[in-house]
């Protein structure tokens, strides 16, 4: 049986046998990934790791930092009360991808009551 090869489509896993017929026949001296062709298994490329979003705008940064502050403040409170809050974030954070003015609005509410409230200390 001949080597498998995959093909760049999620096909069959093909071997020199089945793809003979179709594949021309490699040179003497040549590379056996260039002879193959369209078979060529290439490597993924290195990801690039992440450096931030490619925009700038101020606002929402600072709505992004209000938000991962809101989750830090929430995290050292008792089970049940901090799964009622953080729920409460992630209805806002989802929001912001939205109409991030509102999402504002209504993280600014959430900490006014949040620093009001006597069990959120």
């Amino acid at each position: 049986m001949g080597t498998p090869v995959r093909t760049r489509m999620y096909g069959p896993v093909l071997t020199e046998s089945t793809i003979s017929g179709v594949a021309p026949a490699i040179p003497a001296g040549a590379d056996r990934e260039d002879s193959l062709g369209a078979c060529t298994v290439t490597e993924p490329e290195t990801p690039v790791p992440w450096t931030g979003p490619e925009w700038d705008d101020p606002a929402l940064t600072r709505l992004a930092e209000r938000l991962r502050d809101a989750h830090r403040r929430v995290a050292p409170l008792p089970a049940e009360t901090r799964r009622r809050l953080i729920r409460h974030l992630l209805v806002i954070t989802d929001l912001a991808k939205r109409d991030p003015e509102l999402a504002a609005r209504k993280l600014e509410a959430f900490l006014a009551d949040f620093h009001r409230a006597p069990d959120a200390r």
